[in-house]
């Protein structure tokens, strides 16, 4: 895991947070952070079952001490959680709420989205979201307001809303519409008031994983309708595009982590800017010292002026895996400012980073 603190500025200090579980499995495996909240997935966890052959999984929540420490506070799980219901494989927060899916907790076999909420003092368990028709819920892809947006087993993403009685409802669902049948791994999804934007990075209608984005936009009347649909400008090259989307405001940032540069995927990260109603092509983002097989740009974090990216085969002496954090000139590029390695060993470091 990497997480750096909301308006941190200056050097980055280490802080390492450990799990207190005595049965960690893939501790940082998902982490969110907000000015109040650091929430880190384990969906390997074991301690209900005590078999490292299971995956029962936890989610644990920790709060700023005194001295602005990261302290833990809970551990999270949803009433009747399975073996192997993989709770906090990912978690989404926002603001005061959370969501993360677990198998079994819904019935022998049967995936379910699990709804906290924090009351000023700890998480409280909310509604459990079921899919429609029987369908097993995968995974939580967006959450924002009154709205999230869960990917189904048949890659259909569904859209949840609150009611006026303050429960969760279907709404509609999405699919590819360009490959409606196949695994396009349609469905990572970044919103706001007025987007919706839905990544598919293994399509392969222009070439073997070549990817692709598709924009969709909000409208008056609370539908969304398609708008436009991005593809890389080396999507020939088998890029992976869309491996990882982060937007904020008019900019989006689209990574392609298999893309060709100087060296064999050494990955890339695509920046956008909307202009006059269209998403266009600003510039690009690169490893600043690549190497063969980085995989620059498959996970990152953007928030402000500050953007941190991983490389996960980035090979240092104490891990395998590495981040490096960009900062926004006074020209409005990014511009490379850290390296962030681990200060004991580890593995996987950066698999997911949040800032």
């Amino acid at each position: 895991m990497l997480a750096i603190a909301p308006g941190a500025s200056g050097p980055c200090t280490p802080e390492q947070v450990y799990s207190p579980s005595a049965f960690p499995n893939d501790f940082g495996g998902s982490i969110e952070l907000n000015d109040p909240h650091l929430l880190v997935g384990d969906g390997g966890e074991y301690s209900i079952c005590g078999d490292p052959f299971c995956s029962n999984g936890m989610v644990f929540a920790y709060e700023r001490g005194p001295d602005g420490q990261w302290v833990f506070a809970d551990a999270i799980t949803p009433v009747g959680l399975g073996v192997f219901g993989g709770f906090g494989s990912r978690v989404v927060l926002d603001g005061d709420r959370f969501m993360s899916v677990s198998a079994e907790t819904a019935g022998p076999g049967v995936a379910a989205v699990h709804e906290f909420v924090y009351d000023g003092e700890r998480w409280i368990e909310g509604e459990t979201l079921l899919g429609p028709d029987g369908r097993n819920l995968v995974s939580v892809m967006a959450l924002r307001g009154d709205t999230a947006f869960i990917l189904d087993d048949r890659e259909n993403l569904l859209r949840f809303r609150i009611t006026d009685e303050d429960d969760w409802e279907y709404v509609d669902e999405f699919r590819n519409p360009d490959v409606p049948v196949g695994r396009t791994w349609f469905g990572p999804t970044v919103l706001d008031d007025d987007w919706v934007i839905v990544s598919a990075a293994n399509e392969a209608v222009i070439g073997p994983s070549a990817g692709a984005v598709y924009v969709y936009r909000r409208t008056p009347d609370d539908g969304i309708e398609f708008h436009q649909k991005l593809i890389a400008p080396d999507a020939l090259e088998s890029p992976r595009f869309g491996g990882w989307i982060e937007m904020q405001g008019d900019e989006l940032l689209v990574g392609a982590p298999l893309s060709d540069r100087g060296v064999e995927n050494e990955g890339v990260i695509y920046e956008y800017e909307l202009i006059d109603d269209a998403w266009v092509l600003r510039g690009e983002i690169r490893h600043p010292d690549p190497q063969v097989g980085d995989q620059f740009g498959r996970a990152m974090s953007l928030r402000g002026d500050r953007l941190v990216v991983n490389s996960i085969t980035d090979r240092t002496p104490l891990s395998g895996g590495a981040a490096y954090l960009f900062e926004r000139d006074g020209d409005g590029w990014w511009r490379h400012v850290a390296d962030l390695f681990p200060t004991s060993r580890t593995g996987q470091f950066g698999a997911d980073v949040e800032i």
